[in-house]
Parts: C-alpha cells; structure tokens; sequence
C-alpha cells in the first residue's frame, strides 16, 4: 500500500486504502466472532466447571455427613458393645475379689452378663461365668472335706483322750505294781 501511495499519489493509494479498510473490518469481524465464540465457550467451561464443583462440595459434604453418621454409630456401638460389658466384667471381678477377702467366698451371680459366645465379651463372660461355677463347685467340695476332716479330727481326739487315761492308768498300774514289788524285796530279812 505504501508502494501505491508512492508511485501513484494519493488517489492510487485510496483506492487501495478503501479495499484495506473492508478487509479490515472483515479481519475485526471474524475476530469479534472469534472472541465472541472463545468466550462463550470459556463462559460455558466456566458455567460447567461451577457446576462440577458444586456437585464435588455436594458430595464432599454427604460424605463428610456419612462419616459423622458412622463415627457417632462407632461411639454408640463402643458404648454398647464394649464399655458397658467390660465395665460389668470388671465389677463382677471387684465383688469376687472383695468377696474373696472378706468371706473367703467367691459365689458371684453373674446371670446379668451377656453370655452370647459369638462375641469376644460374650465368650469372656461365659467362660468367666463357667471358671466361677467350677471353682465354686471345687470350694463346695473343699468345704465339705475340711468339715468331714473337721469331724474325724474331733472323733479322734475324744478317742485320743479317752484311751490316753485308760492307757496311762494300766501303765500305772504296772508300774507302781512293778515299784511296790521292788519296795517289798528290800523288807524281806537278809
């Protein structure tokens, strides 16, 4: 375009000037619907992107909801579960051992405790309730034997007692038979 203002005036560069400025207006044109196009698409991008975000913050919060949810059901189910049976299972073992200091006895009812052996504190009551029982029965059986040994001792020592004198009486006897007999071989004349 210089080179037509140049070599034919002013006339032969309008000309060329006029044809400029229409494919000027084109290039703005393609470029105003070119921008127009990018930035509605960027504006649609943007519109779904918030949309998928909105729907993650959606998500992210049910989630954060459900672990709520599930940890207050694992508090629950720890209190239910485990702290109650544990905190009867420690009790039960207090009052046995209270019990075995002040009475030397150790029958604890424990029927209160859950015995369901599908469980760990089930089958930890149950076979705590099946050592008392047994150890209870052996205490019974202890009990019944010291009283039966109770009872020989006592038939023993009255017979013991009474056999004593009678036993003593004839060693006595045969002894002071025995020193008078002595006492009368030295009255005889030599």
């Amino acid at each position: 375009m210089a080179k037509s203002y140049l070599e034919e005036g002013l006339s032969g560069g309008s000309k060329l000037m006029s044809s400029f400025d229409e494919d000027a207006n084109n290039i703005n044109e393609q470029v105003n619907k070119l921008i127009e196009r990018i930035s509605l698409k960027l504006n649609l991008g943007i519109k779904n992107d918030i949309h998928e975000a909105d729907a993650e913050i959606i998500l992210l919060i049910i989630f954060a909801l459900l672990f709520l949810a599930l940890l207050v059901c694992l508090v629950i189910a720890n209190k239910l579960v485990i702290s109650t049976p544990m905190s009867k299972l420690a009790d039960i073992i207090k009052s046995m051992a209270s019990q075995q200091k002040e009475t030397g006895s150790n029958n604890v009812n424990t029927d209160h405790l859950n015995k369901d052996i599908k469980t760990e504190l089930g089958a930890i009551a149950y076979w705590l309730s099946d050592l008392l029982s047994a150890i209870n029965e052996q205490n019974l059986e202890t009990m019944a034997l010291a009283n039966n040994n109770k009872r020989v001792k006592q038939g023993l020592d009255a017979y013991s007692t009474n056999v004593m004198p009678a036993r003593l009486t004839e060693t006595f006897k045969k002894s002071l038979k025995s020193a008078l007999e002595h006492l009368a071989s030295w009255r005889r004349p030599i």
